[in-house]
């Protein structure tokens, strides 16, 4: 029985999977731009795509790090009887803002060296049309 019904199960899988009919929808548009991407059509490089890692992952460092601040600060609080957890509480709290200060002071040098080290602009690579043979 258990058999049976895995067949059809799978059978009726293969169908919906399989059977699709294509959607003739309009284009989508954009409600709000997604990092340096503000249309669906445009042509996105390499270089937009890694400055939008980047700020991204220097927006979940700090959404991190404020949400162990708020545990530490938490622990540090409900912590009165306990000497090993309240000191287990400081130092979550340090960690915190020692990770934070990490990662805002290496985007500030790196801005005040020069602002251009943030732009990531990589030269274009030629295509196989654009290159010419030696000979």
């Amino acid at each position: 029985m258990k058999n049976k019904i895995s067949t059809i199960l799978l059978f009726f899988m293969f169908i919906f999977i399989f059977k699709t009919s294509p959607a003739f929808a309009a284009d989508y548009k954009l409600l709000s731009p997604i990092g340096s991407i503000t249309s669906v059509n445009t042509t996105t490089d390499f270089n937009n795509y890694l400055q939008t890692i980047i700020n991204i992952c220097i927006a979940v460092t700090a959404t991190l790090s404020v949400i162990m601040l708020i545990i530490g600060g938490l622990q540090y609080v409900f912590s009165s009887v306990s000497e090993t957890t309240k000191k287990d509480a400081k130092e979550r709290i340090t960690n915190a803002i020692l990770g934070i200060l990490i990662v805002l002071s290496g985007y500030l040098i790196l801005s005040t060296i020069d602002p251009k080290l943030l732009k990531l602009d990589f030269p274009a690579v030629p295509t196989k049309d654009q290159l010419k043979p030696l000979n």
